[in-house]
């Protein structure tokens, strides 16, 4: 799984490696887990799941990054929440997180609002928000994620 405005810190311009800066990129990843929740009165259909997430990709201004995340889903609604997600860098030590919130949108995609914090490394500082547009393969198994944020860091 994002367009808005990031926070503005009252850190100088100079304490950061971008401030309030478009961030882009597109990552691929597999879905690792899904547990049902809930199934419909015969118990043989899901309505709700956990699921789980991992891939990899190249960010606009932050490099090549590994994802894990993990969320629930009402699919009948097509409606996720409780995301948590976790960047990492090209070292481990520098990470940062996402959560939020998505909705199916009526071309199938998944549309994420993110909003990013909880840095470390060379991410120590990042904030920002924005939207993440998931497609899925067809087997739903699978598939692509671009990111479209405003990121300081």
């Amino acid at each position: 799984m994002i367009a808005s405005m990031s926070v503005i810190s009252s850190c100088s311009k100079d304490d950061f490696t971008i401030e309030n800066k478009a961030v882009t990129g597109d990552l691929t990843f597999i879905r690792t887990a899904f547990i049902p929740l809930s199934f419909d009165s015969t118990g043989l259909v899901p309505l709700s799941a956990q699921i789980s997430m991992e891939g990899d990709g190249t960010l606009s201004d932050i490099g090549d990054v590994h994802f894990e995340t993990t969320f629930k889903i009402d699919l009948v609604l097509g409606m996720g929440t409780d995301f948590v997600t976790t960047y990492t860098g090209s070292s481990p030590a520098d990470s940062f997180s996402s959560t939020g919130t998505s909705q199916v949108q009526p071309n199938g995609s998944f549309l994420v609002q993110d909003n990013l914090g909880s840095g470390t490394g060379k991410f120590s500082k990042i904030s920002g928000e924005g939207t993440t547009t998931v497609w899925l393969n067809q087997a739903q198994d699978a598939g692509t994620a671009t990111m479209d944020w405003t990121v300081t860091y």
